[in-house]
């Protein structure tokens, strides 16, 4: 959405034990952030294009032994800089926050971190951790998306007739029949998840 409004927008894989942006772009990662970090390769070597014009990616590369000292590191800084002097926006895609360091320290660089948590499939230990998280690190600024979601019965829209998603697997789908029982609401949801 970013990149259709005109914005120029790179997308970053620093999940770099199992990367997977390259793959929904069916692309390679011959080459990527950790070459770049080793100075084996060069930014502009391992910029990759996307079917939307203004958006690049940068695969992760092959998994490095030490990724964690490879984020620590001043070059992580400079490219991240040399980035912003092309892109508008940078998103970096991380590995999961709680499981390995790696998203911690990148999160500490955001100028806001997203975190991202997924309806029926995240562990709610990660959603109760999430105030400890900013306190201990420091991020004032972050937020929180709730991944995949139905939309039916959500109670919040805007009145249009259509669902959130697109094509995703079962949203929207059957919004003109009648359900045979009464969808919670989004704020029932809500507190379902938390209890």
């Amino acid at each position: 959405m970013i990149a259709l409004s005109g914005q120029r927008v790179i997308i970053l894989d620093l999940d770099m034990r199992k990367p997977k942006v390259n793959l929904a772009f069916g692309a390679e990662n011959v080459k990527g952030v950790s070459t770049i970090l080793i100075e084996r390769h060069s930014i502009q070597e391992c910029i990759q294009p996307t079917s939307i014009e203004s958006m690049q990616f940068i695969s992760a590369g092959p998994t490095p032994p030490n990724p964690s000292e490879l984020i620590l590191s001043d070059k992580f800084d400079q490219m991240i800089q040399e980035l912003y002097q092309s892109y508008d926006v940078i998103l970096i895609d991380t590995p999961p926050v709680g499981l390995v360091t790696d998203g911690i320290l990148i999160m500490r660089k955001a100028d806001i971190p997203l975190y991202i948590v997924r309806a029926d499939y995240s562990r709610k230990a990660f959603i109760k951790n999430m105030n400890r998280l900013m306190r201990s690190n420091n991020l004032t600024r972050m937020c929180t998306i709730l991944n995949d979601a139905g939309s039916r019965g959500a109670g919040y829209g805007y009145g249009y007739g259509y669902g959130y998603g697109y094509g995703y697997g079962g949203y929207g789908q059957g919004y003109y029949e009648e359900p045979e029982t009464k969808p919670l609401t989004f704020g029932e949801k809500v507190k379902k998840f938390f209890t």
